[in-house]
């Protein structure tokens, strides 16, 4: 079964229409998929992203491990360097280089997973559906340069 995420559609619409007008601001997209934990097994759900990108975990009842802690403060740090700088890459705390973040681009579809196992940034193609919905979105929103 396909997905489609708006967020997602959003992100690749952003980085096409970029490209078709020669902007080279890079887009930096990112799925994010950890364990929630909990007696009511949430998964993640919308905002449960906030607790990591501002490392905020212990301010939550929720039973967070020490893994959780690892992603949040990674997510933390590429919050802070994009802020600072535009580009999310960075060191970590100890001042050992953090996964590369790779923007997102057409030809080279990239997209850093946050999961459980850490991050990781991975080829993400978009699945049929998305790609489908993308380019009828593109093609009736043509830019008349």
């Amino acid at each position: 079964a396909s997905t489609l995420s708006g967020i997602e559609l959003g992100a690749r619409a952003v980085q096409k229409r970029k490209e078709e007008l020669g902007i080279d601001d890079p887009v930096y997209y990112d799925v994010f998929d950890p364990s929630i934990p909990g007696w009511d097994d949430p998964k993640t759900f919308h905002s449960s992203d906030l607790w990591f990108w501002f490392e905020t975990l212990a301010k939550c009842w929720r039973p967070f491990k020490g893994f959780h802690f690892d992603l949040a403060r990674h997510m933390c740090n590429y919050m802070a360097n994009f802020v600072k700088t535009g580009d999310p890459n960075g060191d970590d705390a100890d001042g050992t280089p953090m996964p590369r973040w790779e923007p997102l681009k057409s030809d080279a579809p990239k997209a850093m997973w946050f999961r459980d196992t850490g991050a990781e940034c991975i080829d993400d193609k978009p699945s049929p559906i998305v790609d489908l919905v993308l380019r009828r979105f593109l093609d009736k929103n043509k830019i008349e340069k």
